[in-house]
């Protein structure tokens, strides 16, 4: 009976090195997803469509971008959730890029004021220089 026992420990302990492993790997492998498509939607194509040309290294090629819906809300911080909304932008209007986050660009008003706009393609293109 003992031998059986250490058996199914040693069997055990292998399962829990196996399934340690694929956990590691999982983590590893939505890790590296979640960076490539927070990377790609930041990253500009002409058939993409998308709002922000970035560099190889993630350096913001173009630094400015026109407003194309409507209206955009201007917010505090990125997000939807408890952000306040700041003020509107107009459909035309032009503003300067000042940083990135995954969905989401700070950007600075001609008035000197300063926000954060969805960096959706719907709502945003990268403005002509």
């Amino acid at each position: 009976m003992a031998r059986r026992n250490e058996q199914f420990v040693k069997g055990l302990s292998k399962v829990a090195l196996w399934a340690g492993l694929f956990l590691i790997i999982i983590w590893l492998s939505l890790s590296w997803s979640r960076e490539n498509r927070d990377n790609a939607r930041l990253s500009v194509g002409e058939s993409s469509g998308t709002a922000i040309e970035t560099s190889e290294t993630g350096n913001i090629e173009k630094s400015r971008v026109e407003v194309i819906a409507e209206s955009l809300n201007l917010r505090s911080e990125p997000g939807t959730g408890d952000t306040q909304v700041i003020g509107t932008l107009k459909k035309g209007e032009v503003v300067e890029i000042i940083s990135k986050k995954p969905g989401w660009l700070q950007v600075r008003l001609a008035d000197g004021r300063t926000g954060y706009v969805t960096d959706l393609p719907q709502y945003i293109r990268a403005a002509d220089e």
